[in-house]
């Protein structure tokens, strides 16, 4: 239901720009403008339809079944400060991170769900970014894990232990603490954030 919405008004932007367009270029007869004013107002009403329900469920994902709380706010705002242009935040889909795009226009590794399928992890399907989530801990030694976080300029980790139920975590700070290319560099409650630093001193490469 997300992007019901946009498709919506998507398509009453298009009848709209079709009407005046019409209108512009010729005189039209009156029964023809009568079915084309029907046209409209129906768009306009599908979208009211769709839009109204879609914006209360919005709402209600957010605000009721979100573990994203002031914790989780904190440090999006944090990754918009200090983001540079083109990079992306490594993140956990399952903990609701992807909102960090929504809210503080900060581009996630997995701003959509990641189905964990055996295909998952084949690099035509996502690139190698469920790779490198899977594999996070072992970013200092696996060339595999490097080449994606370089391909996706990955500049960032996003951690967060509150998760949507049931899923579990698979990034875990006291792993990526333990691994010389993660610097700690903000953390509050149970959020952690992480930059990346693959320079070859570090990364052994």
């Amino acid at each position: 239901m997300y992007f019901e919405s946009i498709y919506a008004g998507i398509g009453a932007v298009r009848v709209a720009r079709g009407l005046a367009r019409r209108l512009h270029r010729a005189r039209e007869s009156t029964a023809r403008l009568t079915r084309m004013a029907t046209v409209g107002f129906a768009a306009l009403g599908f979208v009211l339809l769709v839009l109204l329900p879609s914006t209360a469920f919005l709402r209600y994902s957010y605000t009721s079944a979100s573990p994203v709380g002031p914790d989780q706010r904190a440090g999006f705002a944090w990754l918009a400060e200090h983001m540079k242009p083109g990079g992306r935040v490594l993140n956990d889909f399952e903990d609701d991170s992807a909102w960090m795009e929504t809210l503080d226009h900060v581009s996630p590794v997995f701003a959509a769900y990641p189905a964990a399928t055996p295909l998952a992890d084949r690099d035509d399907v996502w690139g190698g970014r469920w790779y490198l989530l899977t594999h996070a801990a072992q970013l200092a030694s696996d060339p595999r894990a490097q080449e994606v976080v370089r391909k996706w300029h990955v500049a960032y980790v996003y951690v967060s232990s509150d998760m949507i139920k049931p899923f579990r975590q698979k990034l875990v700070a006291s792993e990526l603490r333990r691994s010389p290319v993660y610097r700690q560099v903000w953390q509050r409650g149970d959020v952690a954030i992480f930059k990346i630093d693959l320079s070859p001193s570090v990364a052994g490469g």
